[in-house]
């Protein structure tokens, strides 16, 4: 075995421990979001900031510069498109990144945003955004300072940020994408909102048990892929899916007695980040090339089940009748295509998670010019509310009654997840391509769907995306898949030729 081959084993055997101790602490997060009592989050916080404190120091050891530069030199690293070059690369991007950052500003960190968790729910249950300020004052502070220190030249801080969920991607370039989206957004919300034809929505508002909801969305989980085995469904104040290890996969979601959709769309939503963990290669577990590329392509398969596929009549041919079969009482009477209009709303509306698949990016635009000027200090935290009711009433028309229908309604600050929010409409984006390519390849596909097989989907996405781990980057998968680079007109024309119809346009 030569050097450069014992250096890579070496490596893995040291990545793999440093998994194994980040899969503790994703435990640990999962259950501060679950089952963790409320008097319990301050010891939690010491928790994790220590995990998180020794999983950094185990990723700035100054053996992995060694080990790299060995393997750098040698044969493993002529593929970029292998798993070893891959495994490489990657560990060597997050060794450069780590030696930046101080272990007590990792742990402060994680103290900080464990707590300021906690005051984020309080505030978001008493609709008082003082609560959480003083917290998100500080965490900004603390994610500036962590930008700082990775910034690189022609790069703002807050693209520092972005890169540690959409690798490469710079605030500049999806900005002039956001643009482009919502010019061409706007009319097409405009036409459907003021069409005549409207879905009768006293179809989903009735009486719905939380105990028949879950035996559906269980149900039509399993059925397109999810493995109960190697997961579970739990109930949260916001709805996530959290990988905590090789076959272990959880699924969140909240419940609402008065709305038969809510929870099922966001159970679809995990299922389909879910689903894309689960089926990554199980024996990389712990390495790049066994992990996902970026959020915006984990958000696209978790958007193409929720809403290109669960939203459509090929799913609801095959599970309707089942829905009709558990909720009986209240939609015997109710026709399918009654149904699929409901449940295709159009609307503007004040919260994100509930928002359709058309204005959602909207709500995703907002986010993502805030947190910009949160970040590079343009907007003083104690502005936030007046700022984010102020945008919102010039994007959606509306005027926003409350803190928590306002800018407490996301978790994601709370979270110090700065740069997380546009890989959202960029998953929008992607999902759209894959499926347009998709059926073009494969024109039935989806009669496949009304009889519950959507195994062709599956073995699709496991072949092409799944399977890839972070081998391509974001932008590469795109165009090895598609034949193009990613391009917004497929999800624009996507809802047109949804929507037009269903609303006579």
């Amino acid at each position: 075995m030569s050097n450069s081959e014992k250096s890579y084993k070496k490596l893995l055997q040291f990545q793999h421990t440093t998994s194994v101790l980040n899969s503790c602490a994703s435990v640990l997060g999962w259950d501060r979001e679950t089952y963790l009592p409320k008097s319990g989050i301050s010891h939690r916080a010491e928790q994790l900031a220590l995990l998180f404190g020794m999983s950094h120091e185990r990723s700035t050891n100054q053996e992995i510069e060694e080990w790299l530069s060995d393997c750098e030199t040698s044969d493993l690293f002529n593929d970029p498109h292998s798993e070893s070059a891959t495994n490489i690369r990657e560990w060597r991007k997050e060794y450069d990144k780590s030696v930046k950052i101080p272990r007590n500003l990792v742990e402060e960190i994680t103290h900080t945003i464990s707590m300021g968790h906690k005051s984020w729910v309080e505030a978001r249950k008493k609709s008082d955004y003082s609560i959480f300020l003083p917290w998100l004052t500080k965490i900004i502070t603390l994610k500036r300072h962590y930008a700082e220190l990775l910034v690189t030249d022609n790069k703002s801080i807050y693209d520092a940020l972005l890169d540690d969920y959409e690798p490469g991607e710079s605030a500049e370039n999806i900005s002039q994408v956001f643009s482009q989206l919502r010019d061409e957004l706007l009319p097409i919300i405009d036409n459907i909102v003021n069409s005549p034809h409207q879905p009768n929505l006293g179809i989903i508002h009735k009486n719905y048990s939380t105990k028949k909801q879950r035996e559906f969305g269980e149900l039509a989980a399993k059925t397109i892929g999810f493995d109960f085995d190697a997961g579970r469904l739990d109930t949260v104040v916001h709805p996530f899916c959290s990988k905590l290890g090789p076959n272990d996969v959880r699924i969140t979601t909240r419940w609402d007695t008065n709305n038969l959709v809510s929870a099922f769309f966001g159970i679809m939503h995990e299922t389909g980040h879910a689903i894309y963990d689960q089926n990554l290669p199980l024996r990389q577990w712990g390495t790049p090339a066994g992990s996902s590329i970026s959020l915006g392509i984990h958000e696209s398969q978790s958007r193409l089940w929720e809403n290109i596929i669960a939203r459509n009549k090929p799913f609801w041919t095959y599970f309707y009748p089942k829905l009709q079969g558990i909720f009986s009482e209240n939609l015997s009477n109710t026709s399918l295509e009654s149904f699929l209009h409901a449940i295709n709303l159009v609307k503007r509306s004040l919260v994100r998670v509930e928002a359709d698949e058309i204005t959602y990016t909207l709500h995703i635009i907002l986010r993502f010019e805030i947190e910009q000027s949160l970040i590079v200090g343009d907007l003083d935290p104690k502005d936030l509310p007046e700022v984010w009711n102020k945008r919102f009433k010039e994007l959606f028309n509306l005027d926003v009654p409350d803190d928590a229908n306002g800018c407490l309604q996301d978790v994601h600050w709370s979270h110090g997840s700065f740069g997380y929010f546009p890989t959202y409409a960029l998953g929008n984006l992607y999902s759209a391509q894959f499926y347009d390519y998709l059926k073009r390849q494969s024109p039935d596909i989806e009669n496949e769907y009304t009889k519950g097989n959507f195994l062709p989907l599956l073995n699709w996405l496991r072949k092409n995306i799944h399977s890839k781990g972070m081998c391509y980057t974001a932008p590469e998968l795109i165009k090895d898949v598609t034949g193009e680079s990613l391009n917004h007109n497929y999800l624009i024309q996507s809802f047109k030729n949804k929507f037009y119809p269903l609303y006579s346009i």
